[in-house]
């Protein structure tokens, strides 16, 4: 009985230490959980990682377990690390490359696993005591460098060890080059869990119950947190190149939900509504179909395309008020075939149709022309006739003085009208310059003579303002004629009566 109480009392007093200790334990994971828990505010506020550097010393400073962290981010894509140190003398930045890295934090990424300058409560006294390279930080004991790794990398990377190693099952790498190659077979490897590295200096004083899980349990949250960050910003270049493509486009480019409301437009849409901003406006009353909004209902609905329509987009502001486009209509299907909104691509069609006009206009063009030269063909058989009526007269000897005159200027008048309706008759191909000399005195006189009648009819003098020096020019007299025709009449034709005309 006496060993059974003993034995009792025992019992009974281990299970009151066990209970405090859980309890205790229990305390110490319910007072962790907010500072753990900030870390992820922490991890959001800036880009170098200040911010949560700040907050892992935050988080062990009020453990009581550390006087020195370092928070370093590995970047793959220059094989450097670079991070803080935060330590009772200040705060330092680094920025090393990886193949310099022969320290404490070195082989704790080499390796994939926690490793110690023989810190209190471990039994790893050997390694060398420098932690990062380059930085002035005393080679003190204590220090323990936790890898931060993705939060599920592959198996092989480091259960099964392969690690920087080769004979990875994930790629044939070439040999690591030396005892310290840094990047060796997982060079380029997208499976490559390595995202930082966590260490800390253990302080005489910490507590070391529940140190390893505590450690453990924050290297996992910050190379979640890391992971998330550097997938965001894979994200954000992938957003950014995309942008670019699409606003790189010749058509405007729009996409909707699955209510027809615009979640996206790119550069040319933007410019074709006057760079205004239409972001969840609906796409029926910005781009006006034949079928109404039959047809952003057949894409959302029914998923039917509208392919080729020709259509309207509507501004609010800028000249012209409305451009002429060609839409092409899609519903937006995901992979499970469900519709999630449409895919509306708008051509600009002012150009095509501006050319279009253009062409019609010379097919009118050609029209009149190929009429005007019938019409040639039927006025040139009387004025013929008039031609030899007039030579008839000039060669009977009848007239004299004033009277000849007009004869030869009549004659004249019809050579120039034979001469314009020969024109008429080449409209399908450019009449070319045929130069030689004039006298341009006699050229002038000779035009003002012609229009002596019609200036008297109406009132208006005409004068010619030139002296006779006998000079001749090189030009092609027929055209230099109609040039000072179509110039003296539109003068007499805007000249009030009593007026001059000077040529």
């Amino acid at each position: 009985p006496v060993l059974f109480l003993i034995g009792l009392g025992v019992g009974f007093g281990v299970h009151v230490l066990r209970r405090r200790r859980d309890k205790s334990a229990a305390a110490r994971r319910a007072a962790r959980r907010p500072l753990v828990e900030a870390l992820w505010g922490h991890s959001i506020r800036g880009d170098d990682g200040r911010a949560l550097s700040d907050g892992v010393a935050e988080l062990m400073e009020t453990e009581g377990i550390t006087d020195g962290v370092v928070v370093a981010e590995f970047d793959p894509d220059h094989d450097r690390l670079r991070g803080y140190v935060i330590h009772p003398a200040g705060r330092e930045t680094f920025d090393i490359g990886m193949e310099h890295t022969t320290d404490l934090a070195g082989r704790a990424l080499r390796t994939g696993r926690p490793t110690s300058s023989g810190a209190p409560g471990t039994e790893s006294a050997a390694l060398e005591p420098e932690l990062i390279s380059g930085t002035d930080l005393p080679p003190d004991r204590g220090w323990v460098a936790l890898p931060l790794l993705d939060p599920a990398p592959p198996e092989a990377c480091v259960d099964e060890g392969f690690l920087h190693r080769t004979g990875c099952p994930w790629r044939d790498a070439p040999e690591v080059p030396d005892e310290h190659g840094w990047r060796g077979s997982c060079a380029g490897c997208t499976h490559d869990p390595v995202r930082g590295v966590l260490a800390v200096r253990v302080v005489d004083e910490a507590d070391s119950e529940g140190l390893a899980d505590l450690l453990e349990s924050l290297a996992r949250t910050l190379g979640t947190i890391l992971s998330l960050r550097r997938l965001g910003y894979r994200l954000q270049m992938v957003e950014t190149g995309r942008e670019q493509l699409l606003d790189a486009m010749l058509n405007g480019l729009m996409s909707t939900d699955g209510e027809g409301r615009v979640r996206y437009s790119n550069r040319r849409a933007r410019e074709l509504f006057g760079d205004e901003d239409v972001t969840h406006r609906r796409l029926d009353e910005l781009v006006i179909l034949p079928a109404g909004s039959t047809a952003i209902t057949r894409a959302l609905i029914e998923g039917r395309a509208t392919l080729r329509a020709e259509g309207l987009v509507h501004r609010a502001s800028g000249d012209p008020p409305s451009i002429p486009v060609r839409v092409n209509l899609t519903p937006l299907r995901m992979p499970d075939g469900s519709i999630r909104g449409a895919v509306c691509v708008l051509e600009d069609r002012t150009d095509v149709i501006t050319l279009e006009n253009e062409v019609r206009h010379l097919d009118t063009l050609a029209a009149l022309g190929r009429f005007a030269s019938g019409l040639a063909h039927e006025v040139r058989n009387p004025l013929g006739g008039i031609q030899a009526g007039v030579e008839y007269l000039e060669n009977s000897g009848a007239f004299e003085g004033d009277a000849a005159d007009h004869l030869r200027i009549i004659q004249g008048e019809v050579q120039r009208v034979d001469s314009i309706l020969a024109d008429l008759l080449q409209v399908a191909r450019p009449r070319e310059v045929v130069a030689g000399p004039v006298d341009p005195h006699e050229l002038a006189r000779g035009v003002l003579a012609g229009f002596a009648t019609l200036a008297e009819t109406v009132g208006v003098r005409l004068e010619l303002v030139a002296e006779n020096r006998g000079d001749e020019i090189y030009a092609d007299e027929q055209m230099i004629r109609q040039v000072l025709v179509n110039l003296v009449k539109n003068a007499i034709e805007a000249s009030p009566p009593g007026e001059t005309v000077e040529l």
